[in-house]
């Protein structure tokens, strides 16, 4: 029998670094910002999509030119894209196969080039989810944060312009609610602050801000699938409208990994989530495909510029930490919707990290 989850369990499944102290600094002046990251009009950037992950293969090269260039065609050229990656990869696994127990040197070389290809066809699939995560953010016009090394000035790090409103507008209500309920557990992060106030900063590790924006794509990407699971449960539910069914559904009712609390059920989206065992709280913060694992740690890497080692402090204003998590959770809710609409063509690598 499952355990009711309390809301200080859930916030436990996606904590933060507790050594991440606020420490006012001096306020800068919004007329006066110290760095300007994007552009300062959405069309500044026509030429530039300012994201910080670079496409690796000619595909994603490709992609990111028919956003620049022709937006309103994307859809259809991601999924020409993606139909012919599946050929090439469906070739390379029948190569594969057919010469599986062939062990001369002939047999050995066709092995290993299908294995290239098929490496080839999943850089080219993580850079389509990456692309089609980007036409997400460009169609509420909205650009990702560039690389840190691009917005830090004196140490300071500063966006502009927020785009806070676009960004919580994809979310419903109920949705929007548990997004600000996890803002307001970040460390780092004030809440209903003043516009003011808002402008100071704090200084924060560089690492831990890492960590911050990782846990939030992953947050984002849970809140998507818990959402996508309530809405299929509630329809199910209403579905079966006869006394017989009805009676049968809630027998069984633990096998969608529900709860029930005291025998009442709330229908809100927090209150299904609060009642979500464990393993199931798990399920649905769990990438499904290794394709989209390796999208998400490329991204935060390329972002945070986790190659260069650099694990020192930065200063951030409070509205700057806001809408770096405000990206990161719609990151992960773009992400969701990405994965599932690669997997509906080309069939993604199961997850198989712990």
């Amino acid at each position: 029998m499952g355990v009711t989850l309390c809301p200080a369990a859930l916030k436990s499944c996606f904590s933060f670094p507790s050594s991440v102290t606020p420490t006012p600094c001096r306020r800068i002046l919004p007329s006066r910002p110290l760095i300007v990251v994007g552009a300062s009009t959405f069309s500044d950037a026509d030429n530039c999509l300012l994201a910080p992950l670079e496409p690796r293969s000619p595909a994603g090269k490709f992609l990111n030119r028919v956003l620049l260039d022709d937006r309103k065609n994307f859809p259809f050229a991601a999924r020409k894209v993606l139909l012919r990656v599946g050929l090439r990869r469906e070739e390379a696994a029948s190569i594969k196969k057919n010469l599986n127990l062939n062990f001369s040197d002939e047999a050995f070389l066709y092995r290993r080039i299908a294995q290239l290809k098929e490496e080839e066809c999943r850089i080219e699939l993580e850079d389509v989810i990456y692309a089609l995560i980007l036409h997400k953010f460009l169609e509420m016009r909205v650009h990702l944060v560039p690389r840190l090394s691009q917005c830090l000035c004196n140490n300071r790090l500063e966006i502009w312009p927020r785009k806070d409103w676009e960004l919580e507008s994809i979310h419903s209500i109920e949705v929007l609610e548990m997004v600000r309920e996890h803002l307001n557990s970040t460390p780092c992060y004030r809440p209903n602050c003043t516009i003011k106030e808002s402008w100071n900063t704090t200084q924060i590790q560089r690492a831990h801000l890492h960590n911050l924006y990782h846990a939030s794509i992953f947050y984002g990407y849970f809140l998507k699938s818990a959402s996508f699971r309530h809405t299929l449960e509630s329809n199910l539910i209403a579905s079966h409208n006869t006394h017989h069914n009805l009676i049968r559904l809630i027998s069984n009712y633990t096998q969608f990994g529900r709860v029930k609390v005291m025998g009442r059920e709330d229908n809100s989206l927090k209150g299904y989530v609060m009642g979500l065992k464990q393993e199931t709280i798990e399920i649905c913060g769990r990438l499904r495909s290794m394709e989209a694992v390796d999208v998400v740690n490329r991204h935060c890497c390329a972002l945070f510029e986790e190659d260069k080692k650099d694990c020192g402090e930065l200063a951030i204003s409070f509205a700057s930490v806001k809408r770096l998590l405000l990206e990161a959770v719609a990151f992960g809710c773009f992400l969701w919707d990405a994965e599932t609409s690669v997997d509906s063509v080309c069939v993604l690598e199961d997850n198989t990290l712990l």
